[in-house]
């Protein structure tokens, strides 16, 4: 976190602590808030908002506890509330509270004390799938450029631009990933859980490309 804080200069982050170390107490109060959370993360005014109401250390926490709310003209309304709020409330909040323990808790520490210092990085021939935001708040397709050079999606988060990556995507593995590898298919599919991902693989004898999308708002 202090990284992006200096490299950006202000906190992109911060929120992480109140997720990840706070997180029995941070699923209590989106639960209860996700009016409020939902205001704050997904509006049309992205950027400005999360730098000031999402980013900085403990200022969720404050806005969640406040009811802070966006007017319904800045909101991206991609489903009615109720519909929403039933969906959050029945999936919980654990996976989002979760997801960046891994490197906030140290919990791949060891494991990376064992990668081999010449080799931080994949091959420098193999391909990388680079995407994300445009107006991102966390400034990535900056540091992405220096790197990949290909444009970005046109949003401010990838997470409502279900349609676009995934053209996107598939138009790069057919391009990229398959004649460097010496693939005939590709294969998308959309399966609810790991095992169904495991059956689809046994059915395949010849080398392809499978993608799997678990359940998800994503229109994948």
């Amino acid at each position: 976190m202090d990284y992006f804080k200096n490299r950006y200069e202000n906190e992109v982050f911060g929120y992480w602590c109140f997720q990840v170390v706070s997180a029995p107490e941070a699923i209590e109060v989106i639960q209860a808030h996700i009016d409020s959370l939902a205001s704050i993360a997904f509006n049309l005014r992205g950027p400005t908002i999360w730098k000031t109401h999402y980013a900085p250390t403990d200022v969720l926490r404050k806005n969640l506890h406040e009811g802070f709310l966006m007017p319904l003209d800045c909101l991206q309304l991609t489903c009615p509330r109720k519909t929403r709020n039933a969906l959050w409330r029945h999936s919980s909040a654990e996976a989002p509270t979760c997801w960046c323990k891994l490197t906030s808790n140290q919990l791949s520490a060891k494991d990376n004390q064992q990668m081999p210092p010449e080799c931080p990085f994949s091959p420098a021939n193999a391909p990388i799938y680079f995407g994300t935001a445009k107006y991102d708040y966390a400034c990535v397709p900056k540091a992405g450029y220096t790197v990949f050079g290909n444009e970005v999606f046109s949003g401010y988060s990838v997470t409502i631009l279900a349609d676009e990556i995934a053209r996107n995507l598939e138009a790069w593995i057919e391009g990229a990933v398959m004649p460097k590898a010496g693939l005939q298919q590709c294969f998308l599919y959309r399966v609810p859980s790991v095992a169904d991902a495991d059956n689809a693989c046994a059915t395949f004898s010849q080398p392809s490309v499978l993608l799997f999308y678990g359940p998800s708002t994503y229109k994948f």
